[in-house]
């Protein structure tokens, strides 16, 4: 599997061992909350075509995920925290669609469930970790699926 694609600008790769924010990261997408918010999303509107975004509030500095959920189902002490931001990671079901369709898949692609992370006000370092944290779990989840 030719990693070369999942590098990032500093030249590390993400083979190399995640950091402990990116795999908290990871491990907030593991447990699936995120599912649930995305069931309960409208295709397409602002997302764009075959897109739903899901609403996450983020440490600003890191990235790490508090919580995800739309802001008026959150608790308070998580949406007026100044410490967290309110981000919105676009999901595209037609690369979920294209997964399906073609069981052969060519992973020297880089995965990408989540098209991009809106996160207005996020430190450089915080939607880089998120970058990395998303490329991981969905190379993860395709490994997975192929029995890797």
């Amino acid at each position: 599997m030719n990693r070369e694609l999942l590098s990032t600008d500093k030249g590390k790769t993400e083979d190399e061992q995640p950091s402990k924010v990116i795999e908290d990261i990871i491990d907030k997408f593991r447990e699936g909350e995120w599912k649930e918010v995305l069931g309960k999303e409208s295709i397409g509107g602002n997302a764009g075509p075959n897109r739903s975004a899901v609403n996450a509030f983020i440490d600003r500095e890191t990235g790490r995920i508090a919580i995800f959920g739309n802001v008026q189902d959150l608790p308070e002490e998580i949406t007026s925290n100044p410490d967290y931001i309110e981000a919105s990671f676009i999901y595209n079901y037609g690369n979920s669609f294209e997964r399906i369709a073609n069981k052969n898949i060519d992973i020297d692609i880089e995965p990408e469930f989540f098209e991009k992370v809106i996160a207005p006000g996020a430190s450089k370092e915080a939607l880089e970790n998120l970058r990395r944290a998303l490329v991981i779990f969905g190379q993860r989840y395709i490994d997975s699926q192929k029995g890797s």
